[in-house]
């Protein structure tokens, strides 16, 4: 389903003022009951303090006073689950994506979602431990975890790249210098925890700001001339245990966007 703009069906996802809100329980409940489903788009929109990312641009700087460039934001999402009102999670187990600035891969479709009132979501910066250590060759061509599609395997050492960030950045010197973080290994697999309404009564789109300033700067501030500006992830790092660490704050929800246009569809709904 394309996407569209708030003034082509798109509009923000709230209650009606003046709606009563055991009526909107009573309808969700319904679309439940009957095998209702929506497709969620989670769209993920790249930041550095709440603004577009400008890919090759130096107009960043970190908290240490450094300016640098983001030239490519490349990673792997899975493991993820909504919960339910009641407490429950509801998991896609198998569903992977993965997200790339450069490549304009932003959109992560989940399709037949369950017509289900929903408070929260989680994922997984990076595959599981079995799809991490799995066979890549046995993966269809557009497979999310190909490695010739997503350019995120270590064919040296085996299992994936979970986040690729790399750039380049002004030394004090002015002279400029690479830097690329590869965040890998099964220790380094983050949970993101996200908190948001969503009422699945129809597609929805739901817009995520993934803000590199965050990832960089806290808790754990990361400079390029004293903490350097490359890791592989080997085990005890202490560069990629910093962006083990920041990486929970740098996603946030950005607005719920429900398809006024087209409701919940029924029938294809497993049981």
């Amino acid at each position: 389903m394309n996407l569209r703009t708030a003034r082509h069906g798109w509009s923000q996802a709230r209650r009606a003022p003046g709606r009563p809100r055991f009526a909107s329980t009573f309808v969700l409940l319904l679309l439940a009951c009957a095998g209702y489903s929506a497709t969620l788009d989670i769209s993920i929109r790249h930041t550095f303090n709440g603004e577009p990312v400008e890919l090759g641009s130096m107009r960043h700087q970190n908290s240490a006073g450094e300016t640098f460039s983001i030239t490519r934001a490349s990673y792997l999402l899975s493991g993820l689950a909504l919960e339910r009102g009641d407490g429950s999670w509801l998991e896609f187990t198998n569903l992977v994506a993965w997200m790339d600035a450069e490549a304009g891969r932003t959109v992560w479709p989940v399709p037949e979602v369950p017509s289900e009132p929903y408070r929260s979501l989680r994922f997984h910066v990076g595959p599981d431990n079995d799809a991490n250590h799995g066979d890549p060759a046995k993966l269809p061509a557009d497979h999310p975890l190909n490695p010739n599609l997503n350019g995120l395997h270590w064919n040296w050492q085996g299992g994936y790249i979970f986040l690729a960030l790399e750039g380049r950045w002004a030394a004090a010197d002015r002279k400029l210098d690479g830097f690329s973080f590869h965040l890998a290994r099964d220790t380094n697999r983050v949970r993101i925890d996200l908190a948001g309404a969503l009422d699945l009564q129809r597609d929805t789109r739901l817009e995520l700001d993934f803000d590199l300033a965050p990832l960089l700067n806290a808790p754990r501030p990361i400079s390029f001339a004293k903490d350097g500006s490359s890791t592989h992830s080997r085990d005890g790092d202490p560069l990629a245990a910093s962006l083990a660490a920041n990486l929970p704050g740098a996603f946030r929800v950005r607005r719920v966007m429900a398809d006024e246009t087209t409701p919940a569809s029924i029938a294809r709904v497993k049981p």
